[in-house]
């Protein structure tokens, strides 16, 4: 992937997947954030949220995709 000298500091995240005991959570995942900006993540249970969280901040792995995430994660 490219990298856009101006963006280099947000996340990034395009076409993400995790698969879980053989089944796909979520795929095709794709948004970006920059410094100070905040997003909502909700959906019914098995959904996927707190599999994208530990993704982000590199307690868990993903299937597929691309994830750009500069940032240090002290909490999730």
């Amino acid at each position: 992937h490219e990298c856009d000298p101006g963006s280099y500091m947000h996340l990034k995240v395009e076409s993400l997947g995790c698969v879980k005991g053989g089944q796909l959570v979520f795929g095709k995942l794709s948004f970006s954030l920059m410094p100070g900006e905040m997003a909502c993540v909700q959906g019914p249970n098995g959904s996927g949220k707190s599999s994208l969280l530990k993704i982000l901040s590199g307690l868990a792995s993903y299937d597929r995709g691309y994830l750009h995430n500069p940032f240090d994660v002290a909490y999730v």
